[in-house]
């Protein structure tokens, strides 16, 4: 496993981060992969193999999501100890998902290393993804039922998204491509942030935050496929050109006839339109300036990142 947040720091080298806000983040994001690390090698695993299937990615990536949980969390109100264990659940989502995404794409490689599947069989992976899956449910039941079923809802939808861009293929439009990664993608980030906003009593505020939600999983997805184009595989850690197939917002422009620079280049244009929105929602909740500057940089870093 990788100790270092060095992918995290990347993302974050850019005219956007001042060095005071960027050695924040990094302070918060090794708390959330600390605790995160902690708790799973906490899980109860009699299977040596098992074992290493599920830490095999486990220190590595950038822990964007649980940091944006974590902040988002804190800065509503949540205590120090649930806005962890919101981070630490939501980070082990994430890898789940992943595990399984590689599985569908048939991926070799995913954080600089042999995805799972790759290294320790079909079986192990789709195991590791399933227990990772029900321990995070297992931590989430600490917060609250009300909690664990915001979760298991956007799940559901995030399940359902997958299975849509497998029945659209390649041959989306960009209307079927908002819907897929609404399901998909921003689902996620509606769990995470809503979560925040039950925990801290906020009821009042939940179409706000489903909003940023939605913008903020936009920004993300169409950042990812550009970098599946035009990424640098020893940079982003995994295989680019994976997805260039399926309903891909880069793919989606090249069909309509512009060349692949021009396709890129509108991709970016709708990914920045998505971070604008993003932070126009996020001024909305007059959070502690802290807080918002933190926010503020992990979205605008989506629209340079890297990786």
């Amino acid at each position: 496993m990788d100790d270092s947040l060095e992918s995290l720091e990347t993302m974050l080298t850019n005219g956007y981060v001042s060095p005071d806000i960027r050695e924040e983040i990094l302070r918060i994001g090794y708390r959330v992969k600390e605790e995160f690390l902690r708790y799973l090698y906490e899980v109860p695993i009699s299977s040596s193999r098992l074992r290493k299937a599920v830490l095999h990615l486990a220190g590595r990536g950038k822990f964007v999501r649980g940091i944006f949980t974590y902040v988002f969390a804190r800065a509503l109100g949540v205590d120090e100890d649930r806005a962890v264990i919101l981070a630490v659940s939501t980070e082990l989502y994430h890898l789940a998902s992943l595990i399984h995404d590689d599985i569908i794409d048939g991926a070799g490689y995913r954080r600089g290393v042999e995805t799972v599947h790759r290294r320790f069989g079909l079986e192990y992976a789709i195991i590791a993804g399933d227990l990772l899956i029900v321990y995070s449910n297992l931590l989430l039941s600490r917060l609250g039922c009300r909690v664990i079923s915001i979760y298991a809802y956007e799940g559901v939808r995030l399940a359902d998204g997958e299975a849509l861009e497998l029945d659209i293929g390649g041959v989306g439009d960009l209307e079927s491509y908002y819907r897929v990664i609404d399901l998909k993608t921003s689902s996620v980030f509606v769990a995470m942030l809503e979560s925040c906003a039950v925990l801290a009593g906020m009821d009042d505020m939940l179409d706000r935050v489903r909003d940023l939600a939605r913008e903020v999983g936009y920004a993300f997805q169409i950042g990812d496929d550009i970098l599946d184009v035009v990424g640098n595989s020893s940079v982003t850690g995994k295989d680019t050109g994976m997805d260039v197939d399926g309903i891909n917002i880069v793919n989606i422009f090249l069909r309509r006839g512009l060349r692949p620079e021009e396709a890129v280049a509108r991709a970016r244009e709708l990914l920045r339109r998505h971070v604008e929105r993003a932070l126009s929602m996020l001024r909305l909740f007059r959070l502690e300036e802290g807080y918002t500057r933190i926010l503020t940089a992990l979205i605008r870093s989506l629209e340079v990142r890297r990786l």
